[in-house]
């Protein structure tokens, strides 16, 4: 596009511009594959193409989503294991009486982390469930991150119920 623009007004598109426009094309293409792969990652088995199903049921929650979150270990003792491998749980910081503010600990999937944080954000823009969650937490003083944050966790919450269940999302069960 930019490129048009150049020629329209007489300007030469530099060097590093077309190295820049070459290694865009590059990371679309790979990025692409990885979507590929994903989804080959869904249809591999039945069981895991009817997972994806109980996910995708979840507002926000797309395919590539879903097929990332029915690999994660379904041998845990709680859902709490699954938001601390996507690193949405807070870290502890008190002493004897002290208590400091806690802070996400980001220590797992950052790729999972971030597309769930997007899912979130899809949820509350689209369900109306979400949306009613997602202003309380507002009208209580949440920043917007911290908000969509708490709403991950809840999308990562009902995911691991409805796989342990084996049911179809229920918003009259969720809130």
């Amino acid at each position: 596009m930019y490129e048009e623009t150049y020629e329209g007004l007489g300007f030469e598109v530099s060097e590093i511009q077309q190295e820049l426009a070459t290694k865009l094309k590059d990371v679309k293409s790979l990025h692409k594959r990885m979507l590929r792969e994903l989804e080959a990652m869904i249809t591999e088995t039945n069981e895991s193409k009817e997972d994806a199903d109980i996910l995708i049921s979840i507002p926000g929650i797309s395919s590539t989503t879903a097929a990332l979150l029915s690999q994660l270990d379904r041998g845990v003792k709680s859902c709490h294991s699954w938001v601390a491998f996507v690193g949405l749980d807070t870290s502890i910081r008190e002493s004897g009486t002290w208590k400091g503010r806690g802070r996400l600990t980001k220590r797992g999937n950052t790729y999972l982390r971030k597309r769930l944080f997007c899912s979130a954000w899809g949820a509350t823009m689209h369900d109306k469930h979400f949306k009613a969650y997602y202003d309380k937490l507002r009208s209580q003083g949440r920043s917007y991150k911290a908000a969509l944050c708490i709403v991950a966790k809840k999308q990562i919450r009902i995911a691991y119920h409805l796989l342990m269940s084996g049911e179809k999302y229920d918003p009259s069960k969720a809130f």
